[in-house]
């Protein structure tokens, strides 16, 4: 149970305070105490109004966030954690976990996006429902995607509130029935602390962000990504996989490659991609081509991917691996071709980079 530091002051039954109607007629309510004794049972009245306003705040806060109240001198904590029960007021709260539905045919005006014969027409509607109108309690929530060519991006700019997990599942049977096709922007940003699992996915961008060539999946702000069912990555323009700013991209399922991008790993400024479990094979057909590296981790990024836990079927074209910067590719001692491509890769060990 949350904690609440702030008290009401005078406020047992019994308690040596006016009356209401002695307060309300008592001769220094308009202007106040001026110098001289004030009586007791006066002033602890005027404190009990005060403290036990700031009381039930602290404890609509507790019960609509699951948050302490803390009386540590500070107001930028209580104001967020005030702000977020706010919120909370509006939301549906989960007893169960939800579904929520995406059909090129459907419509973000009209439907509810609560069943398969009423689903939005875009994965963005129902992600921004997910995070606006739930509170999860811990339950998760999977986005449904029907097959299907869905031309615009999807961004996860919070974490759901309630905390627990947003998935978006396509086909994993088939991810390339499941198109999220991105120009000018990447096909999935998550960021902002955002923790999202994505399945029965493909990927293709075009284009660039602020001068930056459009990414597949891009997770930065301490946001996470676990793939976790089948995906393909086609043609982008930047890189399949962005980890940066803290994001992470975890891998825990089989998936392909179809097209080329300039790397498909991608990691820098404490950004993380690991495979943490063994049994993923990552098949590549038609040897795309990889025009920095297959795997690139720079300014302190980190790729810790072994032939112990993934396995590579097929070729590819460009430059196996990249270290620069304080970049770490970790292999597990799995040897300097382990990974795809027809050039031999490099780490930079002048600017304490490493490939093992």
């Amino acid at each position: 149970m949350a904690s609440n530091n702030f008290k009401v002051f005078a406020g047992n039954s019994g308690a040596n305070v006016l009356s209401q109607a002695q307060f309300e007629a008592m001769a220094q309510l308009p202007s106040g105490f001026q110098t001289g004794i004030a009586q007791s049972n006066q002033a602890n009245k005027v404190w009990r109004q005060s403290s036990i306003i700031a009381s039930m705040i602290a404890q609509f806060i507790c019960d609509q966030t699951g948050r302490d109240s803390i009386d540590d001198g500070t107001v930028a904590a209580l104001e967020a954690n005030f702000i977020a029960a706010l919120q909370a007021v509006g939301r549906i709260k989960l007893a169960a976990s939800l579904n929520l539905y995406v059909a090129t045919t459907g419509s973000d005006t009209n439907n509810t996006g609560q069943n398969a014969g009423s689903p939005f027409q875009t994965i963005q509607k129902a992600v921004n429902v997910a995070v606006s109108s739930y509170d999860t309690q811990l339950h998760n929530i999977t986005v449904n995607i029907a097959n299907g060519t869905y031309p615009n991006p999807v961004v996860v700019s919070n974490p759901l509130f309630g905390g627990s997990t947003l998935s978006l599942v396509g086909n994993p049977a088939s991810p390339t029935s499941v198109l999220i096709t991105a120009n000018n922007a990447h096909a999935i940003h998550c960021g902002g602390g955002g923790n999202l699992s994505i399945s029965g996915l493909s990927l293709q961008t075009t284009g660039s962000v602020s001068g930056i060539p459009s990414i597949g999946i891009l997770s930065d702000g301490n946001s996470n990504v676990t793939i976790t069912g089948a995906m393909n990555f086609g043609l982008c323009a930047g890189n399949h996989m962005w980890a940066s700013s803290g994001g992470n991209i975890s891998i825990t399922s089989p998936y392909s490659i179809t097209g080329g991008a300039q790397a498909h790993y991608f990691s820098g400024s404490a950004g993380v991609i690991t495979i943490p479990a063994a049994g993923v094979t990552v098949t590549l057909s038609g040897s795309p081509a990889f025009s920095v590296a297959f795997a690139e981790a720079i300014q302190g990024g980190n790729i810790s991917i072994s032939s112990a836990q993934a396995t590579f079927s097929g070729s590819a074209t460009g430059k196996r691996y990249l270290a620069n910067l304080l970049g770490q590719i970790n292999t597990g001692g799995s040897g300097v071709n382990y990974f795809p491509g027809n050039v031999a890769g490099t780490a930079d060990a002048s600017t304490f980079s490493l490939y093992s």
